[in-house]
């Protein structure tokens, strides 16, 4: 049995996700891109972003976020589906 203590989110609506990396780089367009990796204890996240102005300040639009394969509590979730529809933990015929 799994315990999230942090889900992405704390109790008042904020995020809680722990960064792992951001890089910033200028695509060709000559626009600021920023790719970050994030984790709670249910998933890992990529991140794309890109800067731009509003109001005269810079600030970060997010426009991609994809949840990364076999990472946290979602992904043990998973293999543990596989194991039981494979009949290794409950055999997939019951003898009544």
């Amino acid at each position: 049995m799994a315990i999230s203590e942090n889900i992405g989110y704390d109790a008042t609506g904020r995020n809680s996700d722990r960064l792992l990396t951001r890089v910033e780089t200028v695509d060709e367009k000559g626009e600021k891109l920023i790719i970050e990796t994030v984790e709670n204890d249910l998933f890992a996240l990529e991140l794309r972003k890109r800067k731009q102005l509003e109001s005269d300040k810079e600030v970060e639009i997010t426009f991609s976020e994809t949840i990364l394969p076999d990472t946290g509590i979602v992904s043990e979730l998973k293999r543990f589906i596989a194991h039981m529809m494979s009949g290794i933990i409950f055999p997939a015929k019951l003898h009544v």
